[in-house]
């Protein structure tokens, strides 16, 4: 998923998925109470996924969620 928001500064990266973290450029602009990326990668994680994110911390930031493939069994 990938958006045109105003970007992540390099140094709110590491506290993204933190419980409760705002950035400080949307505190003032974006209803929310910090918790939407902490449950994301809770669940994600608890199904043995991943979430990475990327963004030039300019404009826009895109997030890659990867699951391990599980082998489907045979029928018959």
């Amino acid at each position: 998923m990938e958006d045109n928001g105003p970007g992540i500064p390099e140094k709110e990266r590491k506290n993204i998925f933190d419980r409760f973290y705002r950035g400080e450029n949307v505190k003032n602009e974006t209803i929310g109470m910090g918790l939407g990326l902490y449950i994301s990668k809770t669940l994600i994680e608890s199904m043995g996924g991943a979430i990475l994110v990327e963004t030039n911390g300019l404009k826009g930031t895109c997030f890659t969620i990867t699951f391990p493939a599980i082998p489907i069994p045979s029928i018959g």
